[in-house]
């Protein structure tokens, strides 16, 4: 069985935008966790909190904050048709 952990809106946050303070830690600690075919966990409330944050006050851009929620959607679809390698599930 492998390990879960959950993903709150500032690590997304922290992930997506490179101008973050801890982007950088983010980014190789979320490969690690890809890596070691991790469970990752968020939900749907966080997910709502993220698009409010990258919208104001990051100012992402629309389309970019679209595929920045499309990538966790994606990773979310993956869980459902395969096994559980480098998956998110998104519950409510």
């Amino acid at each position: 069985m492998s390990s879960k952990i959950f993903i709150d809106t500032s690590g997304w946050a922290s992930l997506f935008v490179s101008s973050e303070l801890y982007h950088q830690q983010a980014s190789q600690h979320f490969a690690q966790l890809r890596q070691q075919k991790q469970l990752m966990i968020t939900s749907n409330y966080v997910i709502a909190e993220l698009v409010a944050l990258l919208n104001s006050p990051l100012r992402v851009s629309r389309p970019q904050l679209f595929q920045y929620i499309e990538s966790i959607k994606t990773a979310h679809g993956k869980y459902s048709r395969h096994n559980k390698v480098s998956s998110i599930i998104v519950f409510n």
